[in-house]
């Protein structure tokens, strides 16, 4: 009866069973207290065991510790390292900004040098356009005032009025060519061959000055300047017939043969 009372006890009742008898049964019971340390003993950790593993946790937080100092440490070496790469590459920055600031500064110096020998070239250039101009002005009065004439002044009057200017205004070099054809390719007979030439550095040009053209006028020419080029071993550059007067059927003509007709003498391009 006991033990079926006993198996059907709660485990409340167990407890408060355990928590007033077991003093009492310690006390009086030697046996059952060693049973019970060797219980607990196998159940519980010792002191040295606890001892140990107090002594590991010291050790675990001692490393944690050291590591959070490495860490630290670490950081602060970084961050120093950081902040000194981040002033090195400030003063690079402003070594380039003074290097472009430089670069712009001289940029800027060469355009305003740039545009003012530009500015002096095109006052240069003007002064002597100026001077072309008014060459031209006097070398056309003359011209005019040598065409007014024409029925009274003989082409050789013109040519030396031509000549003067072209000499005096413009520089130019103007000779008179003389030359005797003895194969008579010219003329179609032996015969004394005249041509002015102006001379302006290299270049040679071929002039005739004629009160009028015709197409015959111009193989006259042409065979002229032939004959001059053998005859000095040069080569003519350009071909120039000067005259008020032309017969529209030689213009056809002067083209085919390179030789430029001029009327007036503001027209002519040298």
């Amino acid at each position: 009866m006991t033990d079926e009372k006993n198996m059907s006890l709660t485990e409340e009742e167990i407890r408060q069973l355990i928590a007033n008898e077991l003093p009492r049964l310690i006390t009086q019971n030697p046996e059952i207290r060693y049973e019970l340390i060797g219980v607990m003993s196998e159940t519980f950790a010792k002191k040295e065991d606890i001892a140990a593993i107090l002594n590991e946790l010291k050790q675990m937080r001692e490393e944690s510790e050291q590591q959070r100092v490495e860490f630290r440490q670490e950081m602060k070496i970084l961050r120093e390292e950081s902040e000194q790469r981040w002033v090195e590459f400030r003063q690079e920055m402003a070594v380039l900004r003074e290097e472009s600031n430089r670069l712009r500064e001289e940029s800027e110096q060469r355009w305003v040098e740039f545009r003012q020998e530009i500015r002096a070239l095109r006052e240069e250039s003007s002064a002597s356009r100026a001077s072309v101009d008014n060459a031209l002005r006097r070398f056309d009065h003359t011209v005019q005032g040598l065409g007014a004439r024409w029925g009274l002044l003989s082409e050789e009057a013109f040519r030396n009025g031509l000549a003067a200017i072209l000499t005096d205004e413009l520089g130019f070099r103007v000779e008179r060519y003389e030359g005797y054809d003895d194969s008579g390719s010219v003329f179609g007979h032996p015969e004394q061959v005249e041509m002015d030439v102006i001379i302006r550095n290299a270049s040679v040009i071929a002039v005739e000055i004629k009160s009028s053209v015709s197409r015959g006028d111009l193989s006259l020419f042409q065979r002229k300047i032939v004959f001059f080029e053998q005859a000095e071993n040069v080569t003519v550059n350009r071909r120039f017939f000067i005259s008020p007067f032309v017969d529209p059927n030689a213009v056809g003509l002067a083209a085919g043969m390179g030789i430029e007709l001029y009327t007036h003498s503001l027209d002519i391009i040298i």
